[in-house]
C-alpha cells in the first residue's frame, strides 16, 4: 500500500484518543490489529481576552507545556521558594523552576493564542528570583507565531536578583492566530525562578464591541 496518512474529522480539541492499524492484504484477507496507539489532539487557540494564568494548582495548567532545552527538569507549582522568602503573589501556588544542579533550561509554553482580534497586544507577568550564595537563576521571554515556527526573544535577559514580586510588561510583535509565548528558565542552583499572574491583553480591533 502507498497510503501513509489519513485524515479523521470530528475530533475534539485537547482530547485523548486511541487508534488501531491493520493491513489489507487483498482478497478479503487482513493482518492482525496493531495497537492501541494513543495520541492527544492539540488545543484550540485562545480567543477570549484578557487571558490570565496564576498557576494555583499543583499541576501544569491545561494546554500549557514544558519544552526542554537542556537537562531534564520541568517547571513545578509550589507554595514557597527555596528559602521560604517568596510566597504566591495571588492564590495558593506559583510557578517555579529550581534544580540542585546548574545548566537545566526549560521553556514553560502558553497555549496557542489568537491575537488577531487585538491591537497592541501585550504580555504582563510578575517574577521573583532570589540568589543562593551569589548564584542567580535566569529568565528569558520568547514568542513564535506558529506551532513549528522559530522562537524569537523579546525583552531583556532577566538575570538580576529580585527579592520581591517584580512586574514586567512587554509588547507582543507580529500577532498571529497561533501565537505562543515561552518563559525560559535557566537554573544556576539558586533559590528558584518564580512566575506569577501572567496576563495577555490588548485593545479590541473591532469597533462594534462595547466597552
Amino acid at each position: 500500500p502507498t497510503q501513509t496518512s489519513a485524515t479523521i474529522s470530528g475530533l475534539l480539541p485537547n482530547t485523548n484518543y486511541q487508534f488501531y492499524l491493520r493491513t489489507n492484504c487483498g482478497n478479503s484477507n487482513f493482518s492482525a490489529w496493531f495497537g492501541p496507539i494513543a495520541f492527544k489532539t492539540k488545543c484550540e487557540s485562545v480567543s477570549t481576552f484578557p487571558f490570565n494564568q496564576s498557576f494555583d494548582n499543583a499541576t501544569i495548567p491545561d494546554c500549557w507545556s514544558n519544552e526542554t532545552v537542556s537537562g531534564t527538569a520541568n517547571w513545578t507549582y509550589v507554595t514557597t521558594n527555596g528559602n521560604n522568602t517568596i510566597s504566591p503573589r495571588t492564590g495558593a501556588r506559583m510557578a517555579e523552576f529550581r534544580t540542585t544542579v546548574t545548566g537545566n533550561k526549560t521553556k514553560l509554553v502558553t497555549p496557542p493564542l489568537n491575537l488577531t482580534t487585538l491591537t497592541n497586544p501585550q504580555l504582563t507577568f510578575y517574577y521573583a528570583n532570589v540568589n543562593w550564595v551569589g548564584d542567580i537563576d535566569e529568565l528569558r521571554i520568547f514568542y513564535k507565531t506558529s506551532d513549528t515556527g522559530a522562537w524569537v526573544q523579546i525583552g531583556t535577559d532577566y538575570t538580576a536578583e529580585q527579592t520581591s514580586w517584580t512586574q514586567v510588561t512587554l509588547a507582543l510583535p507580529n500577532p498571529s492566530a497561533t501565537y505562543y509565548i515561552a518563559f525560559e528558565a535557566t537554573s544556576n542552583w539558586a533559590r528558584g525562578l518564580n512566575l506569577e499572574d501572567v496576563t495577555v491583553n490588548g485593545t479590541l480591533s473591532n469597533n462594534d464591541f462595547n466597552s
